[in-house]
């Protein structure tokens, strides 16, 4: 279906620029060459057929690109938060920049840029290693959830809990 797209928008954005073009050198032609009415006629009835062809068909190449550049561009926003969704679990939600470019494939900016604005909307923590790499720590609910334990070991009921956090 996305080849067929593809294609026909291609084919409408040729023919459509084509016709545009032609619609332009039958307007000069009639314009600046002596021509007797009826061949200057002529020429502008053919330049606006080609002006009735060529709009539409741009138009419509146009829309069917537009709309798979923006299928394109969902596809990478999907395929990056799988990615990042995938890291988050299995680092326990602590990524640096190169974990995420190497997964993702991006280079190492785009990569930091991406993971900023992630950490903007989870309210990520940073952490600087010792080898002065920064890491992004990104609360998970395991991750939460054993910091609450820690910091009150005594038992309760999983009720309590819960009306006490709302």
């Amino acid at each position: 279906m996305r080849l067929l797209r593809r294609i026909i928008s291609n084919t409408c954005l040729g023919i459509g620029g084509t016709c545009l073009i032609l619609t332009l050198v039958l307007a000069s032609e009639a314009l600046l060459r002596n021509q007797t009415p009826a061949d200057k006629k002529e020429s502008t009835d053919a330049a606006l057929g080609f002006l009735i062809i060529g709009v539409p068909g741009s138009l419509l190449g146009g829309w069917l690109a537009y709309g798979l550049r923006q299928d394109t561009q969902k596809q990478e926003r999907d395929r990056l938060m799988q990615i990042f969704y995938q890291l988050v679990q299995q680092q326990q939600g602590v990524l640096s920049v190169m974990d995420f470019a190497i997964a993702s494939g991006l280079s190492g900016d785009q990569a930091k840029a991406y993971l900023d604005e992630q950490a903007n909307e989870f309210t990520a923590n940073f952490q600087t290693g010792e080898d002065a790499t920064v890491y992004y720590r990104f609360p998970t609910g395991a991750a939460n959830l054993t910091a609450s334990f820690n910091q009150n070991p005594q038992s309760e009921p999983i009720s309590d809990q819960i009306a006490d956090s709302i």
